[in-house]
């Protein structure tokens, strides 16, 4: 094995080790967890690269990619990550609840239906110090730009996603305190004009635009010829790392000094951002009720109130999982076009008593019953320092093609109708973020 870099990171705010399943955790941080979380963001970036080229096949090479660069189960990776933890501790869960802590949205889910909160926060977060160190299983001077796309792709997914359950809500926002690389490598990315993880130690919004653009270089030279000319109007089907429709942005505040103190704080940001679906009222976030007129008229010339028609655009926002409780005002229901007449109907599914207490998230119709279905929101909210809000926004085109409200409306889901609720999305943000790239 040879070794390709070590990662110094530190806790910015605790972390939920383990996986979706909110009563598993994890004592300890996995190599695993980081590699899963990197492979996401390297197709993200390969894609990125080949859709902005034009490349048809954009999704099934990122995906080869990703498969060379970390594995499959039938091709063994090239990159090996190991972690090292060399300090572990518990929270504070008395100040976590004192000052609103246990109101983030992610922990909110965790935390449902349980009694004995205190133990279980002691037992599910985490604050640490580790390294991470990754060691490549072929010669670096014959896979070097591989070698330097994984590399990149893994110091990314840290600076813009934390670790663990709810890292997409600023749970386990990790700093990147230092990358210590071998002369081999150094040589390398200085003489290719790669400054990115050079540049640590400068402000952390320009490392992480350095970054961004040299892996974003790296990914054109994993990339072949185009095969194929994409339509320049179309939205990849996929979350890609692309100048046409991906944005990175950051908010520079005072955050606190403790990771507990800093999740408090980034709370009242999330809240402007996500649907608080747990929320009594099912109130919706500013990034939709500041960008909507206060009446719509819809196809049939009828007019909706505000509340209504903010609900009916809040879908871009994520299908979260499922509850069971009584569906709120602002609830969708996907309905999948799979040949059943039912669920291809433009009418109403009316629901039954049972459905609607079992369901409050968002379900689909298949087969003729309903299930469970999830779409992760768009934007994914960490820190870069402990100063520094980091908000990644990605445009795509994965939704069903139809929603349908639980109270009376039915929202089909076009190309053009994503594009008008993402810019709704973006125009948020740039009014109230510093955009740094693209």
């Amino acid at each position: 094995m040879r070794k390709v870099a070590e990662i110094g990171i530190e806790s910015l705010t605790p972390s939920a080790i383990g996986g979706y399943d909110p009563n598993k955790h994890d004592d300890i941080l996995r190599g695993t967890s980081i590699r899963g979380l990197a492979a996401w963001w390297l197709r993200a970036i390969v894609s990125g690269k080949a859709y902005d080229g034009g490349d048809l096949q954009y999704r099934e090479k990122a995906i080869n990619v990703q498969k060379e660069v970390f594995g499959s189960t039938d091709k063994s990776s090239l990159l090996t990550v190991v972690q090292e933890v060399q300090s572990m501790k518990g929270i504070n869960p008395s100040f976590l609840k004192r000052n609103g802590g246990i109101d983030h949205i992610r922990l909110k889910l965790l935390l449902m239906g349980k009694k004995d909160e205190d133990t279980l926060l002691k037992k599910m977060l985490r604050i640490f110090r580790g390294t991470v160190k990754v060691y490549s299983s072929a010669k670096l001077e014959s896979h070097m730009d591989a070698a330097m796309l994984g590399l990149h792709a893994i110091v990314l997914s840290l600076l813009s996603e934390g670790i663990g359950k709810g890292s997409r809500r600023g749970l386990g926002a990790v700093k990147v305190s230092q990358v210590t690389l071998p002369d081999e490598v150094r040589r390398f990315l200085q003489s290719n004009g790669y400054n990115g993880l050079l540049s640590l130690g400068q402000d952390s919004e320009v490392v992480l635009k350095n970054v961004i653009d040299d892996a974003l270089k790296l990914a054109g030279k994993a990339l072949k010829e185009a095969s194929g000319k994409r339509s320049g109007r179309s939205l990849p089907e996929i979350p890609s790392l692309s100048m046409r429709t991906a944005e990175v942005y950051v908010k520079k505040m005072n955050l606190g000094g403790t990771p507990e103190e800093r999740l408090i704080r980034l709370n009242t940001t999330l809240k402007k951002l996500f649907l608080r679906s747990m929320a009594p009222s099912g109130s919706l976030p500013d990034i939709l009720q500041k960008t909507k007129p206060c009446q719509k008229k819809t196809k049939k010339g009828k007019i909706i109130r505000v509340s209504e028609a903010t609900a009916l655009g809040s879908y871009i926002l994520g299908l979260p999982r499922a509850a069971s409780s009584p569906p709120t005002s602002h609830e969708y229901m996907v309905k999948f076009r799979t040949g059943n007449t039912q669920s291809c109907s433009t009418s109403r599914v009316k629901l039954s008593r049972s459905t609607k207490n079992q369901y409050s998230g968002f379900i689909g119709f298949r087969n003729g019953a309903y299930e469970h279905y999830r779409r992760a929101s768009p934007l994914i909210v960490s820190l870069l320092d402990e100063r520094t809000i980091v908000v990644s926004f990605f445009k795509s085109s994965d939704w069903q093609d139809e929603l349908q409200w639980f109270t009376s409306h039915q929202k089909t889901v076009t190309a053009q109708s994503v594009t008008d609720a993402y810019n709704i999305v973006s125009n948020y943000l740039r009014h109230n973020f510093i955009k740094v790239w693209p």
